[in-house]
């Protein structure tokens, strides 16, 4: 083995490939009992070769403490045996697994539930929105309607005065025709009526004539 002078200390492990003729002192003239068991189930059951119907808690390591006081007997002591499977912790894992399957069962219930509650919302929102689409519509569709029946009407009353104006220029037609018809086939009456209509004075004098005017002229 190579070393350097500047090393304050040197792990190093022995190897010992064979065993000579002679024994070393203090090193292999002597056996020295192990002192610690394994602790964990399943090296216990590796080191003495059990299987798993054996206990294992009869093949643990146990260790001898003397009395401090003379005429005891010496106590023992064994480790505590870890991921040892006993009927207290299959009922603890039963019931570990009973719960999981009730929060399960109960989170699935509550999935449901909200699923249909939301699915109802969802419905009342769509229906919500569908009957304000159907209102806009029917909205847009009355004001079409009274659009065109205003247009109609106002239509329908100038036809109707367009219809009167016409009537009105026949009958005045009419009218004029009648009186052209009855000036030509009276000219005499026409006359006179022109006469009186121009001498309104000589009507007013024959009208206005008094009682002594008249006698006299009677007597005449």
């Amino acid at each position: 083995m190579v070393a350097s002078l500047d090393l304050t200390c040197l792990s190093s492990v022995s190897l010992f490939l064979r065993k000579g003729e002679k024994e070393i002192e203090g090193l292999t003239d002597r056996v020295i009992p192990r002192r610690l068991g394994p602790k964990r189930a399943s090296k216990i059951r590796k080191l003495f070769n059990l299987g798993k119907e054996d206990d294992v808690r009869k093949y643990v390591v146990r260790r001898e403490i003397p009395s401090k006081k003379e005429g005891k007997k010496p106590k023992t002591k064994a480790p505590k045996i870890q991921r040892l499977v006993t009927p207290v912790r299959l009922q603890r894992k039963r019931h570990r697994e009973a719960v999981i399957k009730r929060r399960m069962a109960k989170s699935k219930a509550e999935a449901a539930e909200y699923a249909k509650l939301l699915a109802k919302r969802n419905r009342e929102k769509r229906d919500a929105i569908a009957s304000r689409k159907s209102a806009r519509a029917s909205a847009k569709l009355s004001a079409k309607l009274s659009a065109k029946d205003v247009a109609s009407s106002a239509s329908s009353s100038a036809s109707s005065s367009e219809s009167a104006s016409k009537k009105t220029k026949k009958a005045t037609g009419s009218d004029k025709e009648a009186k052209k018809a009855s000036s030509s086939s009276s000219p005499k009456v026409g006359a006179a009526q022109k006469a009186s209509r121009s001498s309104p004075k000589v009507r007013s004098a024959a009208k206005v004539t008094t009682p002594k005017e008249a006698r006299t002229k009677s007597k005449k």
